[in-house]
């Protein structure tokens, strides 16, 4: 536990001093080095230890490995954008009021596909063409943001196709995730679900505000977006996996978010 903490945190801290969090220089350098000492101890402690927090053979599971993947980049996805587009309008005199109302379009989207997918896509569709429906919708969608404008009107389309693109790739990447873990091991298959979603999502917050404070102007944001797209193509790689590793559900996809 205490290498696993140490890993996350330092590395966590190491990108906000780099994103203009006040830090010595040396304390910076410091993280950065036991980032990796402390992954390297936890990799190596967890293969020694009879009962470990994290039972790496469970990594060698296709579909779990390529899931956690898609979750940790879902996430990044998902909260890059809570982070940017409020920065963004509010620079350029948006009101905070109305930069929010903005931004509602992607987790009210988020939250139409994931309640009412299932009733809208076909039975029929396998695992395999909601997560391509989904990864295509989000990757379209920060593509689109890189076109437009950075202004309030033109973002609303993006980020709401964003959020549908997410509502139907998350809870198909959940139910598949769950589906590989073996009963024996659901306990730490959910715990490594939560750590990659917190994961995604601080790093999503750091992507963010690293590419805003080291480009000045509309560069950073832009950056941002390009940093944003690019994880999103790692949404496709439960696509990657053999398909013996995940199950048509048809339905049961919308009930797991």
């Amino acid at each position: 536990m205490a290498l696993l903490a140490t890993a996350t945190t330092t590395l966590l801290l190491a990108i906000s001093a780099v994103s203009g969090l006040n830090l010595p220089s040396a304390a910076t350098a410091i993280l950065a080095i036991l980032a990796p000492l402390a992954g390297y101890g936890l990799v190596q402690r967890e293969r020694r230890a009879p009962a470990p927090l994290i039972d790496l053979r469970l990594l060698r599971i296709p579909a779990l490995a390529g899931g956690l993947v898609g979750a940790l980049c879902g996430y990044l996805v998902l909260f890059g954008p809570l982070v940017l587009v409020p920065v963004v309008l509010t620079d350029r005199g948006t009101s905070p009021l109305h930069a929010g109302l903005v931004l509602t379009a992607l987790p009210g989207g988020f939250a139409l596909a994931a309640s009412g997918a299932g009733a809208v896509l076909p039975d029929r569709w396998s695992d395999r063409r909601r997560y391509a429906l989904g990864a295509v919708t989000c990757t379209m969608a920060l593509a689109a943001a890189l076109a437009v404008p950075l202004s309030a009107p033109w973002l609303i389309p993006p980020m709401a196709m964003l959020g549908l693109g997410l509502g139907v790739y998350t809870p198909t990447n959940n139910t598949t995730i769950m589906s590989a873990i073996p009963a024996h091991a659901s306990g730490t298959g959910g715990g490594l679900v939560n750590m990659t979603r917190g994961l995604g999502t601080a790093l999503g917050v750091a992507m963010v505000t690293l590419a805003v404070h080291l480009a000045a102007g509309a560069t950073g944001p832009r950056l941002a977006i390009v940093g944003l797209t690019a994880a999103s193509l790692l949404l496709f790689t439960p696509l990657l996996t053999p398909s013996r590793g995940m199950r048509n559900i048809g339905t049961e996809n919308s009930a797991r978010c």
